[in-house]
């Protein structure tokens, strides 16, 4: 392979799945292409097979997380191999796993510039990952090191001078919604909701970060409405149990994993969107909804605070706070055009193109390679 052969740019990410991490490696991919560069997007490990993000080109180095460590030796081996053949130019992570693999494998290949990425608050990595992190942080075998928010900056702050030096902040983007021209209505049918009733939605991986558990607390609360859940993942059986146990399987339907433009219908169809998340780094979700003008109510975390300011309804996990809150959106169509105007308003501010400039920048490429290449 010659010079000119090198791949300019690897995304690589933990798993090959459905994720936020997933969605900004292959987003970042196709944008890096489109300035000009060549660009891959590596999973380190296989778990959803049919998973795709985008058209970039992408590899996945194992089919399962190795379990003893002559399996990790050889898994290490092949990682160095597969990224080695690549020769990349840049590595950008964004998983603290493979912030390290990725760290790893660039040792050992001739001027090749690490970029780690943190797209969730330091202490939801494990001990023995943040302690390993934090050390490569510090020193030579990272570039930079960007964090998606102020939140997620912030909560390095302990962390050695030299591992916060190199870190710095880059908002993630939130892509336009495909096109929709569906109205309300029509978009309802398509998902067989009732007109009658308050139709209330959550997005997102069935996970324990995403606390989906609480909003069907909150629907047991909320007789009139059906809760409708996009989103697939290893909490769905406990769910269907929960909703049992509360009474409510009737009104609360999984639609499973959407694509494309039933996201936008999907979105279209609500009175409200619940975000009752744990902890996220960003949080898209919050982001698209408020692009379509749904109003929102969400747990009062620090980055709800930060990416939804007003737009948005935080309250605490507590039910009768939340229940409270769709009361008044359900009550006062003013609010709910209010609402509308802040979040679109407020979501056009992640955009693409300086989430594009950053990463650019962290890892000290001219914003386009060729002078004649532009944004796709």
């Amino acid at each position: 392979m010659t010079d000119r052969d090198r791949v300019d740019v690897i995304c690589l990410c933990n798993w090959h799945g459905v994720g936020g991490a997933q969605l900004n490696a292959g987003l970042l991919a196709e944008e890096f292409q489109c300035r000009g560069y060549t660009a891959e997007v590596g999973f380190l490990f296989e778990r959803e097979p049919e998973g795709r993000h985008g058209t970039a080109p992408f590899f996945v180095v194992a089919p399962r997380r190795p379990k003893s460590p002559a399996e990790w030796r050889r898994f290490l081996t092949g990682c160095a191999r597969e990224i080695g053949d690549r020769r990349p130019r840049v590595i950008i992570g964004f998983q603290p796993g493979a912030n390290i693999v990725g760290a790893l494998a660039g040792r050992g290949i001739k001027d090749c510039r690490m970029i780690g990425s943190q797209q969730n608050p330091s202490d939801r990595q494990s001990i023995a990952t943040r302690r390993l992190e934090a050390l490569f942080g510090t020193t030579s075998l990272y570039t930079a090191n960007v964090a998606v928010s102020e939140t997620v900056r912030a909560s390095f702050d302990r962390y050695p001078a030299a591992y916060r030096k190199r870190l710095r902040t880059v908002y993630n983007a939130t892509p336009s919604l495909p096109a929709a021209e569906e109205d309300r209505a029509e978009c309802r049918k398509l998902f067989s909701m009732p007109e009658d009733r308050l139709i209330l939605g959550c997005l997102g991986r069935l996970h324990p970060q995403k606390n989906v558990p609480f909003a069907i607390d909150v629907l047991a609360d909320l007789p009139d409405a059906t809760l409708f859940l996009a989103g697939e993942g290893p909490l769905e059986d406990e769910l269907r149990a929960k909703a049992d146990a509360l009474g409510v399987t009737e009104r609360l339907k999984f639609l499973g994993s959407l694509q494309g433009a039933d996201v936008t219908r999907f979105y279209r169809a609500l009175d409200v969107l619940l975000f009752p998340s744990i902890y996220e780094g960003f949080g898209r979700v919050l982001v698209e909804a408020m692009s379509q003008g749904v109003p929102v109510v969400a747990n009062d975390i620090p980055i709800v605070q930060e990416v939804g300011g007003d737009a948005v309804l935080s309250r605490p996990l507590q039910i009768p706070a939340w229940v409270e809150a769709i009361a008044l959106i359900e009550k006062d169509p003013g609010l709910v055009a209010t609402l509308g105007t802040l979040g679109r308003d407020r979501s056009s501010q992640f955009g693409l193109t300086s989430m594009v400039d950053g990463y650019l920048s962290a890892a000290g490429l001219p914003l386009r390679r060729r002078a004649d290449a532009t944004d796709c």
